[in-house]
């Protein structure tokens, strides 16, 4: 192209698939999926990585099922833990287990699973 741009493009007008390379820049778009596939490494590096999707982020783990942990959320819960044992609030059944389990669903993050 007159702009310094390589566009590889297969399909019918704006809805086929594409990649174009321009200046610093490498740019895929596909109707139904990409995929990136080999028997080695695939690395992602950059000084920002952002993963935007529109239901849910799935990533293989270890133990499927398992959610990720939004840590902002976890530190509040210990940080009332920890002050309620500081204070040392005379003991009352299942309070510091009521406590955890009001926390549950803003300390795991639904969205972001193992798979």
């Amino acid at each position: 192209m007159p702009d310094n741009t390589i566009t590889i493009h297969y399909g019918m007008g704006s809805t086929g698939t594409q990649i174009q390379l321009s200046k610093g820049r490498v740019d895929i778009q596909a109707n139904e999926q990409i995929n990136l596939t080999t028997p080695g490494t695939i690395n992602l590096e950059a000084d920002n990585i952002i993963l935007n999707s529109k239901s849910s982020t799935q990533l293989k783990g270890d133990t499927a099922g398992e959610a990720a942990i939004n840590g902002s959320a976890l530190m509040s819960l210990l940080t009332m833990i920890a002050g309620s044992i500081d204070a040392k609030i005379p003991a009352t059944p299942g309070l510091a287990s009521s406590t955890v389990n009001s926390m549950k669903e803003a300390i795991l993050n639904q969205h972001i699973q193992y798979i």
